[in-house]
């Protein structure tokens, strides 16, 4: 009778939960500063030399430029990076490695649970951020909502591709140092890579300024910074 072939391994991911609780303990932290604290702090302060008529733009302007400050993805792609690598970190030792691969549990299943627990630590602590900034907007008589789900989309978007290159990172490499300094390269390679283009170009073209602005995007970090 053929076994069961399982892509999830329930022990593994409750592994992951227990064992690196730093690294979501961290993130959920940072993301309760960035938002609800931050908005509960920025709302609360005294705004008596605002004229009346101006008090609800004054307030919703403030609301707003809390938010989107809150989107700063540096800490975002660096504690994408540290999960990533952590959950990996099993590869860069041939003990662990042997360790781990020769328990019962396929190569596509320890691969899937790592990935799930990686988005869990980056994705349910910004959940629990954005709820607990409604209720700080609630009892602060905020109702215009709509940065905050901007502001989650956007931050959602934004740790899908950090933890995807991150991942990608950890497995190429073999060395903890070397998948951070990697994923630093690949953050800001083509935009290097193009400046240097530029600049050897200027220098054969005499006389002619080349400025080339495409593709920024291949460099999320500085793309998005």
């Amino acid at each position: 009778m053929l076994s069961k072939r399982s892509f999830f391994s329930k022990t593994i991911f409750l592994k992951n939960i227990t064992l690196y609780w730093p690294v979501w303990a961290c993130w959920l932290l940072v993301c309760l500063y960035r938002l609800p604290f931050r908005i509960f702090v920025n709302l609360s302060a005294d705004f008596t030399d605002i004229a009346p008529a101006e008090y609800d733009r004054y307030l919703e302007q403030q609301f707003l430029e809390t938010v989107y400050k809150g989107l700063s993805p540096f800490l975002l792609f660096l504690f994408a990076a540290i999960t990533a690598i952590t959950l990996f970190s099993y590869l860069y030792q041939a003990r662990s490695a042997h360790m781990i691969h020769a328990l019962p549990v396929c190569r596509e299943s320890l691969y899937l649970t790592n990935l799930c627990s990686g988005l869990c630590f980056l994705v349910i602590p910004q959940l629990l951020s954005f709820l607990a900034s409604i209720f700080v907007c609630f009892f602060l008589q905020m109702t215009h909502l709509e940065g905050l789900l901007h502001w989650l989309l956007l931050s959602l978007g934004m740790t899908l591709a950090a933890f995807a290159l991150a991942v990608f990172t950890a497995l190429v490499t073999g060395h903890m140092a070397a998948a951070y300094g990697f994923f630093i390269i690949f953050n800001y390679a083509f935009v290097v890579l193009r400046s240097q283009v530029q600049y050897i170009m200027s220098t054969i073209s005499y006389g002619m300024t080349l400025d080339f602005q495409f593709g920024d995007f291949l460099s999320p970090l500085y793309f998005l910074g």
